[in-house]
């Protein structure tokens, strides 16, 4: 609904093709795949594996970041990474 009210403050004429074209991606591929994704792998694998799985998407947005916009990793983001492995490793090991 927010973004609806955005919207009727600018002309369909001002909003190229690009614009719809990447609003569409968003609705379909962030949105639905995104959570047919995500409910898929909970019927397969479980509540306890995939929480723990989720945790890592920070690394995996990093990474992407680093391999396609050419982001510099920092030291910071460096030690937070680690500080995420080293707690998925914790939780996975204790499990066993």
């Amino acid at each position: 609904m927010l973004a609806l009210g955005f919207c009727a403050h600018v002309a369909r004429g001002e909003v190229g093709a690009v614009t719809w074209m990447s609003l569409g991606y968003l609705a379909i591929c962030s949105s639905i795949l995104a959570y047919a994704a995500w409910y898929w792998s909970l019927v397969k694998g479980g509540i306890a594996r995939i929480a723990v799985a989720r945790f890592c998407n920070p690394l995996v947005t990093v990474a992407l970041a680093v391999a396609i916009l050419n982001e510099r990793v920092t030291w910071p983001l460096a030690l937070s990474g680690a500080t995420i492995l080293a707690g998925v490793w914790l939780v996975q090991s204790r499990r066993g």
